[in-house]
Order: C-alpha cells, then structure tokens, then sequence
C-alpha cells in the first residue's frame, strides 16, 4: 500500500472515531444520556440494583458518567490476581514449587 493510501485511511479512521465519540457512541454508559452524568439521574444504569452514587461503588462522584462496576477479582476467573496465590487459588496461580538455593 502506498503511504498516500496509508494517510487516507488513517484519516478516515480518525475521522470516524472522532464522529463516534462525538455521538455518544463510545464510552457511554447503557442508558446514559450522552453528556450528562450517570451517577445522579436516578436511574440504575448499569442493571446491578444500585441507583447513583454514593449507592453504586462504579460511581466515582455523582458527577460520573457512567456506573460500570470492575468485576470483582475471585479465584477461577481465569487470573491470577488479588490476593490469589498458588496456596490458594491453583486454578488460576499454578501450583506452587519448593525452590531452595543449594549454595
């Protein structure tokens, strides 16, 4: 591909994420409405119970705009993270070697 074509894609994409993002589309809360903070409409926009902040720990402040909560971290997700060690989450750790140092 020549770098003429190279730039003109390059533009086009920048172009259409900027038209996104623009329109709410990326990094929008289901249910928000675009621009205006999430964590105080009295909604529970993110389908886990709890209404705006301080009530729903995915709100920051109540100025946030979305309510995403990070799953939490638990042994078996796949990752070995947290507290998790291999004493007691071999699932996701491995399991755990003796190493001595023979000097």
């Amino acid at each position: 591909m020549k770098k003429l074509d190279k730039n003109i894609v390059l533009v086009g994409l920048v172009l259409a994420v900027i038209l996104l993002v623009g329109q709410g589309c990326v990094g929008e809360a289901k249910g928000a409405v675009p621009g205006k903070p999430a964590c105080k409409d009295g909604k529970d926009n993110d389908g886990d119970r709890l209404i705006d902040y301080p009530a729903d720990p995915g709100c920051s402040s109540a100025e946030d705009r979305d309510e995403y909560n990070a799953p939490a971290a638990y042994c078996g997700d796949g990752s070995c993270n947290g507290a998790e060690t291999c004493s007691n989450c071999q699932i996701d750790c491995g399991t755990c070697t003796n190493q001595t140092n023979s000097t």
